[in-house]
């Protein structure tokens, strides 16, 4: 993959990940909640995990 590539591809992504954790983010500010923000923070990265776990799982492996 080229650095022209790369970069869209992962500015991009990065991109949607800033929105929905600022999203996340403004809805605990409005509803006075820290404890959304923190469990926001820890269920989002752990269902990217799983599901990048169940797509490799059922993906066949390139060698």
């Amino acid at each position: 993959m080229n650095f022209a590539s790369f970069f869209w591809v992962s500015s991009l992504s990065n991109l949607g990940i800033s929105i929905v954790y600022a999203a996340v983010g403004t809805y605990s500010v409005s509803v006075n909640s820290v404890l959304l923000a923190f469990s926001a923070a820890i269920l989002l990265p752990a269902a990217g995990f799983l599901f990048e776990k169940m797509y490799l799982r059922k993906r066949p492996a390139v060698n």
